[in-house]
């Protein structure tokens, strides 16, 4: 029972952990590779104006910030500190906020950077629950409306249309958090039921164990190396076994039964026979049921103690 219920945890920590710190694992190895490639075109290519043309002072000191984020994120993924909701919020926010500093140093809207800002939404709404979609939808809009208005100031007239634009890019954020927020919300309703479904599997493995405990009849379960995986009180009992019930062989255990198994897996029409256990005075009738395909993996061995059977039919 130990161990179905380690099982069980184990189970359960590794579908948590694929729901929140390996994604976010993903992200944090997505931004740095963002990052480094940034950097890599900005500097590697100077002659290119649609990386920071309108300010390349203010592309170059992002671009490097954020790669130096990107390294401290990913570490913090790694250590699981500060907790995973906060680093998720956080690194969001700060993917938005940068990307929009880059449009503003850049082209603004005719960078093409526009849609990292999808990006962004979309991871966000999948690893947090409830809401945050639209949230980090409407922070990358008003903060895209903010940069197109600063625009305005700073540039001469004709980027009017550019507000165009950025309502067409705030309409695909939000659509894009309506969708980012359907699947996560699907995600996760198959993963409460998943994990439902794994209570009830662990319920009833507790469940067989409790009966077959319960069993007059011995029962022992081997493997393809005859090594014993289960054995109840009764074949315990019956066998005058040693206390570990688990990982021993069934050789060591009792060779009488042993040879037995060996005689059945290898001539189909073999009929067992009765033994006594050297440490016992039991007469026991086994009955092999294999539990695959083929006799020669694992085998459901059931012990009759016909002594104890007559004495109970005289009774």
């Amino acid at each position: 029972m130990n161990l179905t219920a380690r099982a069980s945890t184990d189970l359960d920590a590794d579908r948590q952990d694929s729901l929140t710190w390996r994604p976010l694992r993903f992200l944090t190895v997505y931004r740095l590779t963002l990052a480094g490639l940034l950097a890599t075109l900005f500097f590697a290519l100077p002659t290119s104006r649609s990386l920071g043309s309108a300010s390349p002072w203010l592309f170059a000191v992002t671009c490097l910030s954020y790669l130096g984020f990107a390294l401290v994120a990913g570490f913090a993924a790694r250590l699981r500190r500060p907790r995973y909701g906060v680093q998720v919020f956080v690194q969001v926010l700060v993917d938005i906020l940068v990307i929009v500093l880059l449009m503003h140093a850049g082209s603004g809207l005719e960078s093409g950077l526009g849609i990292l800002l999808v990006l962004s939404v979309a991871v966000g709404g999948l690893l947090l629950p409830g809401q945050m979609a639209y949230f980090f939808a409407a922070v990358g809009r008003l903060s895209v409306f903010g940069e197109v208005a600063l625009s305005l100031l700073q540039g001469p007239i004709g980027y009017s249309e550019d507000f165009t634009r950025a309502g067409l890019l705030g309409a695909t954020l939000f659509t894009t958090a309506v969708i980012a927020h359907l699947i996560a919300r699907r995600i996760r309703e198959t993963e409460a039921l998943a994990e439902q479904r794994g209570v009830d599997l662990a319920n009833l493995a507790r469940l067989n164990e409790h009966v077959i405990q319960r069993l007059q009849s011995g029962i022992l379960v081997v493997d393809e190396q005859e090594q014993v995986r289960l054995m109840n009180d009764t074949a315990w009992v019956m066998l005058q076994a040693p206390r570990e019930r688990g990982g021993s062989h069934l050789q060591q255990l009792t060779p009488e039964l042993a040879a037995q198994l060996r005689r059945w897996r290898n001539e189909p029409g073999y009929s067992p026979d009765m033994f006594t256990p050297a440490h016992s005075q039991a007469n026991l009738m086994p009955r092999f049921t294999a539990l695959g395909r083929q006799r020669g993996g694992a085998t459901l061995i059931f012990l009759e103690d016909t002594a104890a059977l007559a004495q109970q039919v005289q009774q």
